[in-house]
């Protein structure tokens, strides 16, 4: 039964995380392509106060189901299972040092410009961040390697 409980936890955890993910994606790309500061600046508040507070909870959800499943099932350390926990943990450190102070300043630039009315300079460069954007676009494949890693344990 307990094993049961888990699983449950750890799909509502995929649902949490895999949500936060999919509305940041689709919300990143609409406020790249529209040219009203306003909206950019709404776009990035709406990121910032709904995405946080999700991905966290996926994140630790996810931990703690998995890890009980992993210690219920018995299952050994398999390269499927370490690859998945690196990549897990790459995901979760990038979102903490990256991600968080990225968005929070991508929040307060576009509030800025928004009073002010004109896209700034420096907003523009922030969003046209290469980095940024190259970690914002990995992570639904990393999210979808998880997932295919999880579901059909290859090696």
């Amino acid at each position: 039964m307990a094993y049961q409980l888990l699983v449950f936890a750890h799909i509502i955890g995929i649902t949490i995380l895999g949500g936060a993910l999919i509305f940041g994606q689709l919300h990143q790309m609409r406020a790249r392509r529209s040219k009203d500061i306003r909206f950019i600046a709404e776009t990035y508040r709406t990121l910032y106060i709904t995405i946080i507070p999700f991905a966290p909870i996926g994140g630790i959800t996810l931990f703690l189901s998995g890890s009980g499943m992993v210690y219920l099932a018995g299952y050994p350390l398999k390269g499927w299972l370490l690859a998945l926990a690196l990549l897990f943990a790459f995901e979760v450190i990038e979102g903490i040092t990256h991600y968080r102070p990225h968005s929070k300043k991508l929040m307060q630039l576009s509030r800025e410009a928004a009073q002010q009315g004109i896209m700034t300079p420096k907003l523009t460069a922030t969003m046209d961040n290469r980095l940024a954007n190259f970690l914002l676009y990995l992570d639904i494949p990393n999210f979808l390697i998880i997932a295919a890693l999880a579901v059909f344990k290859p090696f």
